[in-house]
Order: C-alpha cells, then sequence, then structure tokens
C-alpha cells in the first residue's frame, strides 16, 4: 500500500472531499468554504453552516416549549410550533388518502402468523389488506397467459401484508428510509409557489487541471496512466452521463460541476465511464482496488454521510458486483452491502438540511436543498433495487425491505432533468407515497410514476413475495401444507398490471425490453429456488461453498421432484418468453431478419450481443432464464442427444469459446427453436411444445452472445451454460469423478 501513502494522508485530513471539516467549532476548513458551527451537546456530531440552524437545533437538546400532537393515537411531540403544524397537515393528507380507497374489498386472512426475523419490535396492528380487483388487463405484447383463479376468495397465510400497510404502523414514529419531505425542504414561512429555479445551472465542463491533481492526492498512482489525462476524466464522465445514468440517475445532471464534486464521486464516475469506454484492466483496477478504503476511512463514512458518499459507494458496487474483471471486487461489494444499507438505515439526520445549505441567496439555497432530497431519494431506491434484484441473481439475504421504505417516489424525469422549473410545478409533482403506491399495485389499482419508480415497485412485490414464500416453509414444516401458496396469483396479477403500467410510459423500445426482462425475472424468482437450480446446472461454488457431489444429487432430486409442477411450468414459460423477447422480438423491431436457416445446425446470427449491452443486470438476467428453461426441459425430457454418454474426454474437455463442433451436434439452431416458441401462449401450450429439451443451439447462442463481454461473471457463467450443453449431449455430471470433490480438506 505505499503506493497510496498521500492518498491515505488525504483521506485522514479529509481533503478529498471539498466539503469536508474539521472538528473545531467554526472554522474554514478550506479557502472559500463557509464556516462550520459544531453542536457542543454531549455525543452530538451534528454540524451546520449558520449559527441560525445551530440555534434551532439547541432546541431538541434544551426544549423552551413542548407540543403535543392533537390526532387521536398520536403520541408524537415537537420543540417548535411550526413543525407540529405540517405534523398535522401530513395526517390530513393521509386521511384524505385513505379516503380515496375504502371502496375496495378486503383481502382475508386465512391465519396469522407475524415472521419475528424479518419484523423484529414491530407488533402487527391485524387491520385488513383491501381487496385485489378481479379482472385486471394483461400485457399482451409480453405473454397470454393468465392465471385462472378467483381473486374475491384469495387468502393468505400470513400476515406480513396486512402488518405492512396499516395505519398504525405507517404512523409510528421510527421512519428508516424516510424523508420528512415538510420539515426538510423549505421553511413554512415561505411562498415557495412563487419561487423558481436559478436561471441556469453550470453547463457541463472538462474536468481543470487543478482539481485532476487533487484526484490525483487522492490515488497518485494514476499517475502512470495515460488514461487518467483530463481529456480522458471528461470523457469518462461523458460515457457516464450517456451509458449508466439514464438506468439510475442519482445524481442530478443539470447542476452537476465536475470542479466542485468531491474527488472521490468523480473516482466513481470515471471508473464507470472508464468500464463504458473499455479502458485497459489495469487502469480501472488502479481505481476500484483503493477507492472502498478511501470511502470507509472517509469522516463522511459515518451516519449521517452525505449524499455524495453515499453515490459513491453505490456507484462503486454496481462496477465491483457487476463490471468487474475479478472474483475478489465482486464478493468484496456483497460482504460490504450491508455497510451501504447501514449507512442508510442510521441516517435520519442524513436528512438534516444543514448538511447542505449553502450560504447564498434564498433562491438558489432552497432549490439546492430540492436537489439534495431528490438526490438521497434517488439514492435509497437505487440501493433497494439492487438489494432485492441480487438477493435473486446472487443468493445473499436480503437486507432491505418494504416496510422500512417510507419515501415518496421518486419526481417526475422532466422535472428531475430540467435545470429551469418554477416552485408551483415541483408542487404539483407530489408523488404517491412508496408503500402506499405498492398497496395500489397489489391491488391492481394505478399508479403515475416514472421508470425507476415503476422498477422499484415491481423489485418491492419480488421482496414481498419472498417473504410470503418463505413463510410457506414455515407452514409446510408445521403441517399447514394445505395453506401454502394461495398468495401467489396475487402477485402474478400484480406483476401484470405493472407491467402494464410501464407500458402506459411509453418508454424508448431498449427500455421496454430491459424491463419485460425485469418482468420475467420477477415471475421466476417466485417459482424456483435459485439454490437448488445453479447446483443442479453444474455450478461448483455457491455462495462461496464449495459443491460435493452429495450436494448435487440432493439438489437434482428436488428439481426433479419441481419439474412436475405448475411453478416449473410457470417459470419456464416465463424464462422462454424473456428469451424470446431479447433474440427475435429486437431483431424483428431492428428490421433484420436475414438470420441464419431455420433449419438444421450451424452459428445463430447474434441479435444480442453483450459487449453492446449497457444495462448492468440484463445479461445476467438472460442467462438466469437460459438455465431456467434448460433445467425444466432437461428434467422433464432428459438429454438432446447421447453424443457424449460413453464420457467421450476430447468432445467434453476444452473451454466453452472453442468448442465449435458443438454447433454441428445441435438438432436444431437456436434461432429456429425461438422461433418455434412463438406458438407457446399458456401453459398448455408449454406442456405440448414439442422436443422441448432441443437446447443445445439455444445454449450456444446465448453463450456466444454473453461471451463477448469483459466481466469475470460472464466468463462463469458461459462456463455454466456450457456445462449444460455437454449435459444435453449426454455427459452424465453425476459419474464425472473429476467434477465434483466427494469431500473438502480441512487444516
Amino acid at each position: 500500500m505505499a503506493q497510496h501513502e498521500d492518498a491515505m494522508s488525504s483521506i485522514k485530513d479529509g481533503s478529498y472531499f471539498p466539503e469536508s471539516i474539521s472538528n473545531s467549532r467554526a472554522v474554514k476548513t478550506r479557502k472559500g468554504l463557509p464556516k462550520v458551527y459544531l453542536c457542543d451537546a454531549p455525543q452530538c456530531r451534528k454540524r451546520f453552516t449558520r449559527q441560525e440552524q445551530l440555534r434551532r437545533h439547541k432546541l431538541n437538546h434544551s426544549p423552551k416549549e413542548i407540543y403535543f400532537c392533537s390526532e387521536p393515537g398520536c403520541d408524537k411531540s415537537f420543540v417548535r410550533k411550526d413543525l407540529m403544524a405540517r405534523h398535522l397537515e401530513r395526517h390530513k393528507g393521509r386521511s384524505s388518502l385513505a379516503a380515496d380507497q375504502q371502496e375496495a374489498g378486503s383481502f382475508q386472512v386465512m391465519h396469522r402468523m407475524v415472521s419475528t426475523t424479518e419484523s423484529p419490535g414491530f407488533e402487527s396492528p391485524g387491520l385488513p389488506l383491501q381487496g385485489i380487483v378481479s379482472d385486471p388487463t394483461m400485457p399482451s405484447s409480453t405473454t397470454n397467459y393468465q392465471q385462472q383463479h378467483d381473486s374475491t376468495h384469495i387468502q393468505s397465510s400470513n400476515q406480513f401484508i396486512d402488518w405492512l400497510f396499516s395505519t398504525d404502523l405507517l404512523a409510528r414514529t421510527s421512519i428508516p428510509f424516510g424523508v420528512d419531505e415538510n420539515s426538510f425542504l423549505w421553511p413554512v414561512t415561505e411562498d415557495f409557489s412563487a419561487m423558481s429555479s436559478p436561471e441556469s445551472f453550470s453547463e457541463m465542463a472538462s474536468i481543470s487541471e487543478e482539481k485532476r491533481q487533487e484526484l490525483l492526492q487522492v490515488i497518485p498512482s494514476l499517475s502512470r496512466y495515460q488514461e487518467f489525462s483530463s481529456s480522458n476524466i471528461t470523457h469518462y464522465v461523458d460515457l457516464y452521463w450517456e451509458y449508466f445514468h439514464f438506468q439510475f440517475p442519482i445524481l442530478h445532471r443539470p447542476s452537476f460541476e465536475i470542479d466542485s464534486t468531491p474527488a472521490a464521486l468523480i473516482l466513481s464516475l470515471v471508473l464507470i465511464g472508464a468500464y463504458y469506454g473499455n479502458a485497459s484492466q489495469e487502469f480501472l483496477l488502479e481505481i476500484a482496488i483503493p477507492l472502498r478504503w478511501i470511502l470507509f476511512s472517509s469522516p463522511e463514512f459515518h451516519p449521517p454521510a452525505k449524499v455524495e458518499a453515499l453515490q459513491s459507494l453505490l456507484l462503486l458496487e454496481a462496477y465491483e458486483k457487476t463490471m468487474s474483471c475479478t472474483r475478489v471486487l465482486h464478493e468484496r461489494a456483497h460482504i460490504h452491502h450491508g455497510a451501504i444499507i447501514q449507512l442508510i438505515r442510521r441516517g435520519s439526520t442524513l436528512l438534516d438540511p444543514s448538511l447542505v445549505l449553502p450560504n447564498e441567496e434564498l433562491d438558489r439555497s432552497t432549490w439546492k436543498r430540492w436537489i439534495e432530497a431528490e438526490s438521497i431519494k434517488w439514492a435509497v431506491f437505487m440501493a433497494f433495487i439492487f438489494d432485492i434484484s441480487h438477493s435473486v441473481l446472487f443468493g445473499h439475504g436480503q437486507l432491505m425491505h418494504p416496510h422500512e421504505m417510507r419515501l415518496s417516489l421518486p419526481c417526475d424525469d422532466q422535472i428531475w432533468n430540467s435545470s429551469k422549473l418554477s416552485g408551483t410545478q415541483v408542487l404539483k409533482s407530489t408523488c404517491l407515497p412508496f408503500l402506499e403506491a405498492l398497496k395500489r399495485l397489489l391491488n391492481c389499482q394505478k399508479v403515475e410514476t416514472n421508470e425507476l419508480g415503476i422498477l422499484a415497485l415491481l423489485y418491492g412485490l419480488v421482496s414481498l413475495s419472498t417473504h410470503m414464500a418463505q413463510q410457506d416453509l414455515q407452514v409446510n414444516y408445521v403441517g399447514w401444507g394445505s395453506v401454502r401458496d394461495q398468495w401467489k396469483p396475487a402477485f402474478s396479477k400484480a406483476y401484470d398490471f405493472c407491467f402494464k403500467t410501464f407500458e402506459e410510459l411509453k418508454a424508448e423500445k431498449y427500455n421496454k425490453t430491459s424491463f419485460a426482462l425485469n418482468y420475467h425475472f420477477a415471475h421466476i424468482a417466485m417459482y424456483i429456488a435459485r439454490y437448488d437450480l445453479h447446483v443442479f446446472c453444474g455450478d461448483r461454488l455457491v455462495l462461496g461453498l464449495v459443491t460435493l457431489k452429495k450436494d448435487y444429487l440432493e439438489a437434482e432430486k428436488r428439481m426433479m421432484e419441481w419439474a412436475g409442477t405448475q411453478d416449473a411450468q410457470r417459470a419456464a414459460f416465463h424464462a422462454i418468453k424473456a428469451l424470446y423477447g431479447v433474440f427475435i422480438e429486437s431483431e424483428e423491431d431492428d428490421g433484420d431478419k436475414n438470420g441464419e436457416n431455420s433449419s438444421g445446425g450451424g452459428v445463430s446470427k447474434m441479435s444480442y450481443d453483450f459487449s453492446e449491452e449497457k444495462r448492468i443486470h440484463s445479461s445476467m438476467i438472460i442467462s438466469h432464464c437460459m438455465l431456467v428453461f434448460w433445467a425444466y426441459a432437461f428434467c422433464l425430457n432428459g438429454p438432446e442427444s447421447r453424443i457424449l454418454a460413453n464420457g467421450n474426454s476430447q468432445l467434453k474437455n476444452g473451454s466453452y469459446g472453442s468448442k465449435d463442433y458443438e454447433w454441428a451436434l445441435a438438432a436444431e439452431s437456436g434461432r429456429s427453436f425461438l422461433l418455434r416458441t412463438k406458438s407457446i401462449q399458456d401453459l398448455e401450450d408449454l406442456a405440448a411444445f414439442p422436443n422441448k429439451n432441443h437446447t443445445v443451439g439455444l445454449l450456444k447462442w446465448v453463450i456466444l452472445s454473453l461471451s463477448s463481454g469483459r466481466t469475470f461473471l460472464m466468463d462463469e457463467i458461459c462456463q455454466k451454460l456450457d456445462t449444460c450443453v455437454k449435459r444435453s449431449l449426454g455427459w452424465a455430471i453425476a459419474r464425472d469423478r473429476d467434477f465434483f470433490p466427494r469431500s473438502i480438506e480441512v487444516g
């Protein structure tokens, strides 16, 4: 670590964050920055840029008068009268919101159970969930199959939803992931509707040499790379805006000024942009390896954390998990993911306006506070989507839960991306609370939000379904198997309604294809266990544990049982529809239907190429869908052929990229197989679909599409898919003595 000594010294004094402060009572930390006032109360670490803010804060320690809420059942108290007034306004707003939904029926509960492991310290109020609309319109462009059930008789064995959406719970004083927008954004005396945004934010500009030198103080070894020139840094930041920002717009682009942005955040932007710009792996690692320790050693890595530190950590996690070239960084991101969640969860003071208020005129100050509040909201939703989606893709436990998300949905994209808006426009853009929106989706009621909002809601549903699946296991253990799975039709309809809501956004085709993948992925998550799937498909390292032969045999038994269930049919249905949408529909939309011949073997034309993929999760979802359909078909119909049944080691060995002979051994090409699946419109069609185990051509097509990437993750996925190819050609994995270790040596 000698090469980073200068960086570590800047970490200790906090100089890589331009607005870092010292422990003095009122000092200027760097030239031109405002004074900082620290609260002198015992064990209070809050800091302020104006004495008036400190004075108001001290009322919390020594209140002159205490005001109590007059609403029945609410025991909140306040040290300022204006805060109590705003709190009462929230009660009024919640009452009017609840009144709009009293026409829906009741969601009946068959028996009540509370999961103490997922919600410690909370009591279930025992209020009924509103009924689910019985006849939603299904998304015809993606699937024509509809679950046959009567939603008026849907019953649940889990009181989690009942507890989650209760009015009493929403009124609790503990709000882990909430932004109190009334008290945070502007004083009640301001006439915000008469205000407007600053005339203009700074235009995008190149990084200055002074700022570049500041970055080099953080990681001095970057000076050895031509890729770290001022022009390249600016180029990489531009690539970040072009290829990543539209996925998770956690930064406010109109107000972004590169020279006034914290160095650690710029390095995170450069890391993402350099990946998209095909920079060398050495350069990427030179940034990524020390960056996490730089952030962890920062004084900002402590509640209340600044939003820039949170943004930097999320961007670094995105790179490490989905873009890095080594498993070490991938595992590191999983290990430290919980630290980010705890930083958010313990950061109620993260929303303190004193951390972001500049000593400037009122208009610009107010707008910067609004930007800060929205930035925090976007970042929390990004962390939530990561947590839920990665729990399914990678198998780690969920750390964030929907009942903790007391935020409203993100603001309208036009408002977020505009630099000239009136205060009236912002006030009119008031968004529905996340929990209320989630409840509406479960009842198939319309929700107005943007693309990120609907994606967060989709994964909110995935999180709830995961909790219910876990309780199904508990119910089964105590002999109540008759009440299992009765919640699944309700969630299936909610997913379909969620997809319909996204279609109404009139998003670009590329975004629709991506959301369709997430939609099918959400369905699949209800119907299959990831661990059994990956062990059965030949994954020799699951969650860091070496897979033994006995593990495989146990997983094989469970997968064989699963393949004969309706859950398996539904999972396979959505898996093949997702693959059809990516490889066939996208090709047709591009007007390129001149692929290979529709019969026989041969290399399929690549309509999907990982090297051209910008969305960070799409390729992993594609591979997951391929594994699901292959496992379903293999369990039902066995291998496609028996060519490798005699243990032909010359054919069996070799890398997935060099075995072109497998194309010739395929019974049909991947494209012709997918074209045949167009006839599958419901579960009956899937059951009657002939030769569903002719998957070698499709597997090879998916491998060819994914192997063009630069990440270790895609290499591992392609190796796993290649194992499926060999098994479809007759290789008996269980009889291969060299594939699974019989035991693990200790010591």
